[in-house]
């Protein structure tokens, strides 16, 4: 707007200057009215500049959330894959992200992508009970929350009883701070919902995996190299091995073994 109203006051003096050399023959005004033309070509042809790099970054950013769409596609699909192998006929519920007002559109598409993913793949044998979100606490003296207060031990068994119903839990949100004080884990283990876990930190995990008290883990792959320009792979499995890995009781001693320091060392 600043731009525009600068290139009208630029093309009046020019309009102006040029009058007072055509009218009244003042010598200034021929260079007065070219300075103020060079003025208005600068500023316009810094419009369109600020205009095109704007276009091409907001076209960086399409393709480069587009891509990411495309990888949540791919790693749901292979884990919704996994589910049905293990789990068949199990009631399934996601807890996701707190809703936020004013939350990016990409956010909502994820979760779109992310139940599209799991929902064509389970092919009826696996349900979704439904979708549980975080409740978000007040935010103190304008600071946004910190997720440590937003998902704690207390809401997610909060959670599990309130969804009794649900008999394997998808966290796409990795587990609280203080998990370790779930009430969860106390569970009898054929009253137990199965525990898969995406999106969350595994340093602690080991025991909890080994011993399947987390069925399952969708974890970044250490030895990707992830490049903005690369393609998405159009196989399932590719794509979701070019950026991840399912860690669960069968292949944690073999993971950890290629990746040192991805999990704590075992208590003596």
């Amino acid at each position: 707007m600043v731009l525009y109203t600068l290139m009208v006051i630029c093309a009046i003096g020019m309009y102006w200057a040029n009058r007072q050399y055509k009218t009244k023959g003042v010598a200034w005004g021929r260079p007065v009215a070219g300075l103020f033309g060079v003025g208005a070509l600068v500023l316009a042809l810094s419009s369109i500049f600020s205009t095109s790099f704007g276009c091409e970054k907001k076209a960086r950013q399409t393709a480069i959330l587009d891509k990411e769409l495309r990888y949540t596609d791919a790693q749901f699909q292979y884990l919704g894959g996994y589910m049905k192998r293990k789990f068949a006929d199990h009631s399934v519920l996601l807890i996701a992200s707190p809703k936020i007002a004013g939350s990016s559109e990409y956010s909502d598409n994820r979760l779109d992508t992310i139940e599209g993913a799991l929902k064509e793949v389970f092919d009826g044998k696996l349900t979704i009970a439904g979708t549980v979100h975080l409740e978000s606490p007040e935010s103190q003296d304008g600071m946004p929350p910190m997720f440590e207060t937003m998902f704690t031990a207390e809401a997610f068994d909060e959670i599990i009883e309130d969804n009794s119903g649900a008999n394997l839990i998808l966290s796409l949100v990795g587990l609280p701070m203080n998990w370790k004080e779930m009430e969860f884990w106390q569970t009898e283990d054929e009253k137990r919902p199965k525990l898969i876990v995406t999106n969350g930190q595994v340093y602690e995990l080991y025991d909890a995996i080994a011993e399947n008290y987390i069925n399952a883990v969708v974890h970044y792959n250490p030895s990707s190299e992830y490049n903005f320009q690369d393609s998405v792979p159009s196989d399932i499995t590719e794509a979701f091995e070019k950026r991840y890995l399912l860690i669960d009781a069968d292949n944690i001693a073999k993971i950890a073994s290629k990746n040192e320091g991805m999990f704590a060392a075992p208590e003596e």
